[in-house]
């Protein structure tokens, strides 16, 4: 599945296009292979000014095969010219329950907190296996919120593809 840019709209003053104008896009960027992207901006139909940035969340890894720990990542890869003035960006691993038909949050949240907004901000959530015995099926979750110079917000999620570990 290729990347998907879903643009939230965050109401400002001003149409900035007339209707039936295409609207212009920022060059989204390509996703690093093993990964998911969204876009968390303005709407170009209702901002004067696009701000915004792509985020990405890396399918869960692990470092060596005997290891007990998963791994995830989360990074911000581009923003717009301007960038927003400030973005919050928090991860997660979650794990598949089939018993249950529920993804399931495992280990803590990271949390970048409130930063300006700027490319190769990253997260690199961790999760413990207390056991090898079952395969569970795991995806990194992402969160960016930004604001922006007209004092407008707008968030958005992705989640990475997913992987299978025996971990339980």
């Amino acid at each position: 599945m290729g990347p998907v840019a879903i643009a939230l709209t965050c109401n400002l003053v001003g149409a900035a296009y007339a209707p039936g104008t295409p609207i212009p896009r920022p060059d989204e960027p390509t996703p690093p292979p093993d990964s998911a992207q969204e876009f968390a901006g303005t709407e170009p139909a209702t901002a004067r000014v696009v701000e915004g940035c792509w985020f990405s969340a890396h399918k869960p890894f692990v470092l060596h095969t005997r290891d007990r720990y998963i791994h995830g990542e989360s990074q911000i890869t581009r923003c717009t010219t301007p960038a927003p003035v400030y973005c919050h960006l928090q991860s997660r691993l979650q794990m598949w329950v089939p018993y249950t038909g529920q993804w399931v949050q495992k280990g803590e949240w990271a949390d970048a907190g409130w930063k300006p907004c700027r490319p190769g901000i990253t997260l690199t959530p961790s999760y413990r296996c207390p056991s090898h015995s079952t395969g569970h099926e795991f995806i990194t979750d992402s969160w960016l919120t930004i604001v922006t110079h007209q004092a407008g917000s707008a968030s958005n999620y992705v989640n990475s593809p997913r992987e299978r570990f025996a971990c339980s």
